[in-house]
């Protein structure tokens, strides 16, 4: 099988981006709170103010990317107070997936070595996500590279009524 390979886009690979990101809303959309049919209406414009404003990191296979984890530099205001990390240290990856073919072979694991590397520069502590509780599958594959559960479920703003769980981990070194 070829090598996986992580990069960042940068706003001239948009479209990159859209289709990644379109494949994942498309293939296992209860796993997001974003519609396919939503994000499929983003113009140009928008798509590149997205990969601006946020790390894309995908993983490509012979050419073909296959998975994608968008990064942003902060936590979001969504932590419970009593959280024991500082959102201003952690990086939160949000929409994350991995083709339904390349699962199993450690792409979350490598999408956060690769995360880790960049850590220092950016000054990350800790690396943060979010899973719907019902998503056992995922919280499983975030549970065994290191994500621990430091605070209760909470309600998700584009989805009202579904819940979700932040997951922490350290950042190694």
């Amino acid at each position: 099988m070829s090598e996986i390979e992580i990069s960042v886009l940068d706003p001239d690979s948009w479209a990159r981006a859209r289709a990644v990101r379109l494949a994942a809303l498309t293939s296992d959309p209860d796993a997001y709170g974003a519609r396919a049919e939503g994000e499929a209406k983003l113009n140009e414009s928008q798509w590149r103010n997205r990969v601006e404003s946020d790390l894309w990191v995908v993983a490509s296979v012979s050419g073909l990317d296959v998975a994608v984890m968008t990064v942003a530099p902060t936590v979001p205001a969504l932590v419970e107070p009593s959280c024991p990390v500082d959102p201003l240290t952690c990086a939160w990856a949000y929409g994350c997936w991995v083709a339904p073919e390349m699962r199993g072979r450690r792409i979350p694991a490598a999408f956060v070595e690769f995360l880790e590397h960049m850590a220092p520069d950016r000054g990350w502590k800790n690396l943060g996500l979010g899973v719907f509780v019902e998503n056992l599958k995922a919280r499983r594959v975030y549970e065994r590279i290191g994500f621990h559960v430091l605070t209760g479920p909470l309600e998700s703003s584009s989805r009202p009524g579904t819940f979700f769980q932040p997951m922490f981990r350290p950042v190694a070194g």
